[in-house]
């Protein structure tokens, strides 16, 4: 009876968004559903579901996650069609803005603001993929095909997200089933952020990585940025790689030499996009 309500409240909820005019470009066939994932005070937390029309076979299935510093951004700014053309469902996902303006990471700031923003964030990317897995049969979800994807602070937010899923912390292990794990994570230009000045140190084998990164972005960095005034540090692409590859786990990285942040965003099917969608449709062909 239980199964049958949440069904019913699935349905209800796609139907209430029916009328919304899309704000994406989609491919010939896919239709979108908008759900409400969660509800955190006064922040009604959505997420956009797109699939093919007719499909009810079990799909592997995107996360996506904009970016915009944690003080701004979209949902609506992410390009599902890349991945609705690679045989993917996808979850363009809303997440709590909590800084109340952007200060680069070399400043010497609050790095609680920083964490407490982060934390949020990542809680409430648990949270939608915990919808996901919740109503996977009626999406259609290959829940062993879950992968994230993410610009900018939207790719902080997903490479956060699996490194505190496998250190086992309780934002995590209180929202995620035991033994669930991402099956990739697509960052554009992101990297670890917290507090304390120790290196990361990952408990359990992460799953596969791609990093996309500029070697002298000013904004993520590209190695370790250290804020011993804050007591924060921010671990890139070019740290994580090198401890990936000695630790034996997979990863690919498109680093792109004398390019500054402005390889973060990937939110439209451009031109200039050609050799970004061929790494990353590469390293989706290696989760198969």
């Amino acid at each position: 009876m239980k199964r049958f309500f949440a069904v019913v409240a699935l349905c209800l909820a796609a139907l209430s968004a029916a009328a919304q005019e899309c704000p994406y470009n989609l491919p010939q066939g896919a239709v979108m559903e908008t759900f409400t994932y969660a509800v955190k005070g006064n922040d009604t937390l959505k997420l956009d579901y797109f699939r093919m029309e007719g499909d009810t076979q079990p799909r592997p299935t995107m996360i996506l996650s904009f970016g915009g510093g944690w003080w701004t951004g979209s949902r609506f700014s992410m390009a599902p069609e890349m991945y609705l053309l690679k045989g993917y469902n996808v979850a363009c996902i809303d997440y709590r803005i909590s800084l109340e303006r952007f200060m680069y990471v070399d400043s010497t700031v609050d790095g609680y603001k920083y964490v407490r923003a982060i934390t949020r964030a990542v809680e409430d990317t648990f949270d939608a993929t915990r919808f996901l897995l919740d109503h996977s049969r009626e999406l259609g979800i290959d829940t062993s095909r879950i992968v994230m994807a993410g610009c900018s602070a939207g790719a902080i937010n997903s490479i956060m997200a699996e490194y505190l899923l496998c250190n086992e912390d309780p934002i995590a292990t209180s929202r995620l089933p035991e033994g669930f794990n991402y099956a990739g994570v697509i960052s554009g230009a992101g990297g670890i952020w917290k507090l304390g000045m120790s290196r990361p140190v990952y408990k359990w084998a992460p799953c596969p990585h791609l990093f996309i990164h500029g070697t002298v972005d000013d904004i993520v960095p590209f190695g370790e940025k250290l804020v011993p005034e804050s007591n924060f540090g921010c671990w890139g692409p070019a740290f994580l790689s090198e401890y990936f590859g000695r630790m034996g786990w997979p990863c690919q990285t498109w680093f792109i030499e004398g390019a500054n942040h402005e390889v973060a965003p990937y939110t439209s099917l451009t031109a200039d996009m050609t050799e970004q969608i061929a790494h990353i449709y590469a390293f989706l062909d290696l989760l198969r």
